[in-house]
């Protein structure tokens, strides 16, 4: 979560997709954050909206999304 954080910012309005992926691919070899567990996926991957943005205190807005497959 602290990794996270870091890249929200103090933005009063920030945006946190929150993304369950089936054909992403791991990127750990060719990054300098190997712990972080990134993914990298197609151009044209399509997601569906799981639920109503949640919106906390502060402004942050978090939207779950799933890959279509």
């Amino acid at each position: 979560m602290d990794i996270i954080s870091s890249f929200l910012g103090t933005n009063p309005q920030s945006t946190l997709f929150n993304i369950e992926c089936a054909t992403g691919k791991s990127i750990a070899m060719y990054t300098c954050y190997p712990n972080e567990n990134e993914v990298i996926l197609m151009p044209g991957t399509m997601f569906e909206v799981m639920s109503n943005p949640l919106h906390h205190p502060g402004g942050l807005h978090v939207i779950h999304l799933k890959e279509i497959t």
